[in-house]
C-alpha cells in the first residue's frame, strides 16, 4: 500500500490485473467505507482522520478485516458488471461501438 495512507493497498482483480483503492482524504475514506457496507468504520471517530487509521493499523485483526472488505467489494463489483452492465452495454450500443471501446481502452492501457 502507499505508505502512511490508510487505507491503501493493490488488489488483484479477477482477469489478473491490479486496482490500487486508496482512502487517501478523510472524506473519501468515509464514502469508501460506506461503499463498502462499513459505516460503522466510517463513523468511527477515532478514524475520522489519517493520524488515527495510521494508528489502527498496529491492528492485524482489524487491518485484515478491512482488506477482506474492500477484497470483496472488487470481486462483488466486477461480478455486477460482468452479469448486469456489460450485457445491458452491448444490448445498447452494439458490437461494432463495443469494439471501438475496446481498442480505445487496450491501446491506453499499452500507453499507461
Amino acid at each position: 500500500g502507499l505508505t502512511n495512507i490508510v487505507p491503501s493497498n493493490t488488489y488483484t482483480t479477477r482477469d489478473g490485473e491490479s486496482v490500487v483503492i486508496a482512502g487517501n482524504g478523510d472524506s473519501i475514506y468515509k464514502r469508501l467505507m460506506h461503499a463498502i457496507g462499513r459505516d460503522d468504520l466510517g463513523l468511527d471517530p477515532s478514524l475520522a482522520n489519517n493520524i488515527g487509521r495510521v494508528k489502527r493499523t498496529s491492528d492485524p485483526q482489524h487491518l485484515a478485516e478491512v482488506v477482506a472488505e474492500l477484497q470483496k467489494a472488487i470481486e462483488h463489483h466486477v461480478e455486477e458488471e460482468e452479469e448486469t452492465v456489460f450485457p445491458k452495454m452491448e444490448s445498447d450500443l452494439g458490437k461494432i461501438e463495443l469494439e471501438a471501446i475496446g481498442a480505445n481502452v487496450q491501446e491506453f492501457k499499452g500507453s499507461a
